[in-house]
């Protein structure tokens, strides 16, 4: 059974980063370092400089400690990378680490900060949690993401994996997906995965509008719009299985919306991929 529904959503607060300016990053690519499990970090490039630098100051090192000045573009900076004691790291793979941070400051008092960091915990029970950050503020900005946030919680054993990701780029727009992916059963045949994306401010970028089973929602630059999906199977009897799917877009800026439910799929449905990126999948 399939039944088309015009409805009003109101949603909580917007996450917006704002800036002066958006942003042009750190000064080099971040993770051009190793580390050997005694912990000490040595640079890469010829003679420990980045090929991207001109001229690299003597390093001030400790277990898990590197900092130096280096010297980019006729800037000077301030290069610190701090991770736990004895831990190794080739190429600036810091995935499995416990704690990494990189960031560089620049010298003569100019404000703003290009910074990464990476949290891991697998605890055992509490699945794999992992945490990426990069922040890039004042001098940092220019063009690109001023924030970008990643973090997940995947436990494979009982079958659950959660996903949160959010970017800003200095101009009040912002990125923000949140996906869920659980199972009911041992063998996962039953299912349930939420998917929330939204945008806002200067996305989509330009008019446009979406057809959605059987009306349509409209939106312009300059307008917050998300879209929402959920799917779910059950198995009711012997192999039996109920499936439901529920998906909606909205214009939060207009407070309308759109939405679909359906009975017999659990979808996606006419997802507007143009806008909102690769569709999620059951």
């Amino acid at each position: 059974m399939r039944k088309p529904n015009n409805v009003l959503l109101t949603m909580g607060a917007v996450l917006l980063i704002s800036s002066s300016a958006a942003m042009a990053g750190p000064p080099m690519a971040y993770g051009q370092y190793n580390a050997s499990s005694s912990g000490v970090i040595t640079s890469t490039g010829t003679g420990g400089c980045p090929a991207a630098a001109t001229s690299c100051g003597a390093a001030i090192t400790g277990n898990g400690f590197f900092q130096r000045t280096i010297v980019i573009g006729g800037e000077t900076y301030f290069q610190t990378i701090v991770l736990p004691t004895n831990t190794a790291v080739t190429a600036g793979d810091v995935s499995g680490v416990a704690f990494a941070d990189e960031n560089f400051v620049k010298q003569g008092g100019a404000n703003g900060v290009a910074d990464q960091q990476h949290v891991f915990d697998n605890t055992t029970g509490n699945g794999d949690f992992t945490g990426d950050a990069t922040v890039n503020a004042g001098w940092a900005t220019g063009t690109g993401s001023v924030i970008a946030l990643d973090q997940s919680v995947v436990d494979a054993t009982n079958g659950f994996n959660v996903n949160f990701s959010l970017t800003g780029d200095g101009t009040n727009a912002t990125s923000l997906t949140v996906t869920q992916d659980v199972s009911l059963n041992a063998s996962g045949t039953d299912k349930q995965k939420f998917d929330l994306r939204r945008l806002s401010e200067a996305s989509p970028g330009a008019t446009a509008t979406s057809v959605f089973l059987p009306t349509s929602i409209s939106w312009t630059a300059g307008q917050i719009i998300q879209a929402i999906w959920m799917g779910q199977a059950i198995t009711t009897a012997g192999t039996d299985q109920q499936l439901s799917g529920f998906q909606s877009y909205a214009n939060i800026t207009t407070d309308t919306s759109v939405s679909y439910t359906d009975q017999t799929s659990p979808g996606p449905f006419d997802y507007d991929t143009a806008v909102f990126g690769t569709a999620p999948t059951f």
